[in-house]
C-alpha cells in the first residue's frame, strides 16, 4: 500500500539532499509500512547526523511506523538550546561542542579550557577534525573554509566573550556568571 508523507529537513542535513529538496518541504511516496529509520536511509540520511525527528509535532523514536499524510520534520545537532527532554532517537543529545578558537581570542581559549571545554586555538593548519568543530573568531573574514560552522564574538574582554559564547551556545544551563569583568 502507498502512502505518501510531506519531509522536510533542517539545517546541515539538506547536504545528504538532491539540491530541489533542500530547504524545503516535499512529498515522499512510500511502498509499504515504512519506520522513520528506514525512511532515512532510503533517502540517504544517516541517523548518526539526526538529533530530533518530530512526526506530526511529535518527538517520536525511530521504530515508529509512518502513515500516509504525517508531516516529519528532521533536525540535525542543536547548538543552542537543549532539547533532552523533546528526545526520543537517543538518551543523551549528540552535542559534544568543540571549538577552535582564533589566535586573537586567546585569553578566550584559556577561560574555556578552565571550564572544561575542549578549546584549542588555532594554528593555522587544517586538522582532520576541524569540520566537527566550532570556530569561534573575532573577525569573519578569518574564517578557513573548512569550518562549517562559525561564531563571530562580537564583545571585546574576555569576561563578556565568556558571558557571550556560553549564552550563545548554552552551555550552562540555569547558571549565571557574574558580570565582573
Amino acid at each position: 500500500m502507498a502512502a505518501e508523507i510531506q519531509l522536510r529537513f533542517y539545517e546541515e542535513l539538506n547536504d545528504y539532499l538532491p539540491p530541489e529538496q533542500r530547504k524545503r518541504e516535499f512529498t515522499l511516496r512510500l511502498e509499504g509500512p515504512f519506520s522513520v529509520a528506514q525512511m532515512l536511509e532510503m533517502v540517504g540520511v544517516p541517523t548518526s547526523a539526526v538529533e530530533l525527528v518530530l512526526v506530526n509535532g511529535d518527538s517520536i523514536d525511530p521504530a515508529h511506523l509512518l502513515s500516509a499524510g504525517d508531516r516529519v520534520s528532521i533536525y540535525p545537532v542543536f547548538e543552542s538550546f537543549d532539547v533532552k527532554p523533546l528526545l526520543r532517537l537517543r538518551e543523551k543529545p549528540l552535542r559534544r561542542l568543540r571549538f577552535t578558537i582564533d589566535p586573537g581570542l586567546r585569553r578566550l581559549a584559556v577561560c574555556l579550557r578552565l571550564l572544561g571545554f575542549d578549546a584549542r586555538i588555532s594554528s593555522g593548519d587544517s586538522p582532520s577534525d576541524e569540520a566537527e568543530r566550532v570556530l569561534l573568531a573575532a573577525d569573519p573574514a578569518l574564517a578557513s573554509s573548512s569550518f562549517t560552522r562559525l561564531y563571530v564574538v562580537r564583545e571585546t574582554r574576555p569576561g563578556a566573550q565568556l558571558r557571550e559564547v556560553i549564552s550563545r551556545f548554552n552551555l550552562f544551563n540555569g547558571i549565571r556568571l557574574s558580570h565582573s569583568r
